[in-house]
């Protein structure tokens, strides 16, 4: 009998061919980072993993669906779900023979458990008697007998979800059944694979890209370069300043391998991705098909992965959007989600939410474990993000993968707690190492001299000075909150551009622009005052002549001070550098502690050079781990550390898992303003043609802002009006819109939404 394993027709006899063909022309790449045991393990699971389809049920509904693809049939009352019952057709003395007992029980939970499914309404007994019934005849008395155990259901939960299972086990566990899922998924669609792009695109050779631009750019290969190549294939830290070439050496550090680069902003994601293909580093040349393969910023070696990512390709070099153009995005998004490609540049959410252990992501750890990671900026995350990469890091490592951290600011405390959690024993026995220098990170900082600071007291800026500098200079003023932004243009009207998160996608771009345009060195004859919150810390290239800033954490004004003389030497004896300790955002926005601690360490610094390695002791000082053991903030990050190393399998499903990692609780609002053009494009969000709902959803971006729940809760009880249209999940409101100040809600108790979301 020819048996189906999909609704689209493709039999079970060629799945399993495509699954396996895929394992295959995997191993040729990567096969030198799985044991032999490993690989035949994987090979078996592949094999196997679907003999559960050929049960009456299934192939009744396959047939079904056949002839009607839009027919929704629900499992029937008497089905086991098709894992379960390929686990049956196990021949469980043959396996502890083969690979011995630990990989007969993955094996057989890799099997059971390749489908995320709830199996709670599946009793030990409901499975016994369907075998009994169904399956005896074509099974031996070797099958589902492992140490005793005789239940299936059983032994597809032993050991996972046990809080006191063995972390070891756990990981070989995640690797083979996560590599079962990549190979399965690859391998539907009637041999598709990742969309006609196989399961996996072969490596390239980075620094073989690096050094073409480097001579096209007469650029020579410096210290830091230097320094990553020499130690490519190590865990290691770097820091290094702004403009040091640490990006370049991050890709002389992956070498011929896979590897994942990790930023904190998707704007910065957007911006690397055109970099890199601007650069050469990944060719356009080699192109998908299609219309965007076909552009001259597209690349196929390149994945570009974040929540926005069909946006991001849909807007690319043109904003005529068409359904044509939506099926090139998906399919780029699509190969991104399949981790396909030799470079993907990402958020961190997409990679380590499997820290959460929620099933249906061990392809995360799976793929992480052949790969190079970089983290990009580690400073910019919550105490919980923070937590989580740690952890992460534990992970993949003690499974074969490596990382490389590159920032401006390394916190000691950080590098304290990647030490003892990272050093130690992998999987397979072998010594796991961080390249530190007497015990810290390595360090390139420029002797260049960019800032002369000046520390002030008080509430509020000195408005005159600021109006009068802006005659003759370009100066940036940075404040905590968006409130205090808005009041501070108050002061100045039409002599000012405002920039915040709570402006519409229109306004928004224009004042990034605008900002961009007259923060770029060469901007010297603009002048003119620009108002902005956290937003600007790391998402905008810019350079501006003055910085007027509130005082905030160490780690955000080192930030700050990137955004004036961000590539050019500062002589003056004037200050350049001006930060008032308001008061502002301290408790709400900053840990107390840190806030404080961090005016403090700066007092000795005050109407003085701030070199590079003055802000080098200035972190160390602020955030040493003796320093910050008294915060709140390292409270949390201890507490969530603590956390995460207990949970179990299945704590969380891959929906929570995604959102406790992102930590945001926003919400999407309209202001009435914009009411009537919302109200007609809210009736294509419901069109079957997906393209047609892509291009409403595009234009709706035009005029929706987010504002934090919390926030929302509290307007209401102000009497502000929010009315929840479903179908496109958000709130019509009628809050006030000025296209120079954003929406004016008022509310000041957190930091721009803009530096929350920096992971969305």
């Amino acid at each position: 009998m020819e048996y189906l394993a999909k609704s689209d027709g493709q039999t079970l006899e060629k799945h399993i061919e495509n699954v396996m063909k895929n394992a295959e022309e995997f191993f040729l790449l990567f096969g030198k980072y799985f044991s032999e045991e490993e690989r035949q393990v994987i090979r078996f699971a592949c094999e196997k993993h679907d003999e559960g389809k050929k049960n009456r049920e299934f192939q009744q509904r396959m047939q079904i669906k056949l002839k009607d693809e839009k027919a929704k049939i629900p499992m029937l009352p008497c089905e086991i779900p098709h894992g379960i019952l390929s686990c049956a057709f196990l021949d469980t003395s043959y396996l502890i023979k083969e690979f011995g007992e630990e990989y007969t029980r993955i094996i057989y939970q890799a099997i059971y458990n390749h489908h995320t499914r709830d199996y709670s309404n599946y009793s030990d007994e409901m499975i016994k008697e369907y075998i009994r019934n169904n399956l005896t005849k074509y099974i031996n008395d070797s099958s589902v007998k492992l140490s005793g155990i005789t239940s299936l259901g059983r032994l597809g939960r032993i050991g996972l979800e046990d809080k006191n299972a063995e972390e070891d086990y756990l990981l070989k566990y995640f690797k083979i059944k996560g590599m079962l899922n990549k190979f399965d998924w690859a391998g539907s669609a009637n041999g598709a694979g990742a969309y006609n792009e196989g399961c996996e695109i072969a490596p390239i050779e980075h620094d073989k890209f690096v050094e073409a631009y480097a001579t096209k750019e007469g650029w020579k290969i410096n210290d830091c370069q230097r320094y990553m190549l020499e130690n490519r294939g190590k865990n290691v830290i770097v820091i290094a300043s702004t403009g040091s070439g640490k990006t370049e050496g991050a890709l002389l550090w992956t070498g011929q391998e896979k590897a994942f680069y990790t930023l904190p902003l998707k704007v910065s994601i957007d911006a690397m991705y055109d970099r890199f293909v601007d650069n050469g580093y990944f060719p356009a040349s080699d192109g998908a098909e299609g219309t965007l393969g076909t552009s001259p910023r597209k690349s196929k070696l390149l994945g570009h992965l974040h929540s926005d990512t069909t946006s991001f390709f849909m807007n690319q070099d043109d904003k005529k959007y068409d359904e044509g153009k939506y099926d090139d995005a998906e399919l780029f998004r699509k190969r991104a989600k399949a981790f396909i490609h030799p470079m993907t540049i990402t958020t961190v959410d997409q990679l380590f939410t499997f820290v959460f252990k929620a099933p249906g992501l061990e392809i995360l750890p799976a793929t992480l474990s052949y790969s190079r990671v970089i983290i990009d900026e580690i400073q910019a995350y919550s105490p919980n993000i923070l937590a989580y990469i740690i952890y992460g890091l534990k992970i993949i490592t003690k499974m074969g993968g490596r990382f490389c951290i590159m920032t401006a600011t390394m916190p000691p405390f950080l590098t304290e707690h990647l030490k003892q959690e990272i050093c130690g024993k992998d999987i397979y026995g072998n010594d796991i190492s961080l390249v530190l220098e007497e015990g810290k990170p390595k360090a390139f900082l420029m002797d260049r001299i960019r800032h002369r600071i000046k520390l002030l007291e008080g509430e509020d800026f000195d408005y005159d000075a600021i109006r009068h500098s802006a005659q003759t200079k370009r100066v940036l003023v940075i404040c905590n909150t968006i409130k205090r932004a808005q009041e501070a243009y108050g002061k100045f009207e039409k002599d000012a551009t405002l920039l915040h998160s709570r402006f519409t996608k229109i306004d928004r771009d224009r004042k990034e622009i605008a900002i961009r345009e007259a923060g770029q060195a060469e901007s010297k004859g603009r002048v003119g005052i620009f108002i902005s919150t956290q937003i600007v810390e790391a998402s905008l290239d810019i350079d501006f002549d003055l910085l007027y800033t509130d005082m905030c954490s160490a780690d955000s004004l080192i930030q700050r001070l990137g955004r004036c003389y961000r590539k050019r030497d500062y002589s003056s004896e004037e200050p350049n550098v001006f930060i008032l300790n308001s008061g502002v955002g301290r408790g709400s926005v900053y840990d107390k502690y840190i806030y404080d601690k961090s005016f403090e360490a700066l007092k000795p610094y005050d109407n003085k050079y701030f070199t590079e390695q003055d802000k080098q002791r200035y972190i160390e000082e602020v955030y040493s781990l003796e320093s910050v053991k008294s915060s709140k903030y390292y409270e949390e990050f201890k507490n969530t550390l603590r956390l995460i190393q207990n949970f179990r399998i299945g704590d969380y499903n891959k929906s929570e898992a995604k959102n406790k990692f992102r930590e945001i609780h926003s919400v999407t609002i309209v202001p009435y303003k914009f009411r009537n053009d919302v109200e007609k494009l809210l009736p294509r969000l419901k069109d079957e043609n997906k393209g047609q709902k892509a291009i409403a959803r595009e234009k709706l971006k035009d005029f929706v802002i987010s504002i934090s729940e919390q926030n929302m809760y509290t307007l209401k009880g102000k009497n502000v009006e929010f009315i929840y249209r479903e179908e496109a999940d958000l709130y019509l409101t009628d809050l006030l819109y000025d296209s120079k100040l954003g929406l004016q809600a008022k509310i000041d108790d957190e930091a721009d939404m803009g530096v929350d979301k920096r992971i969305l």
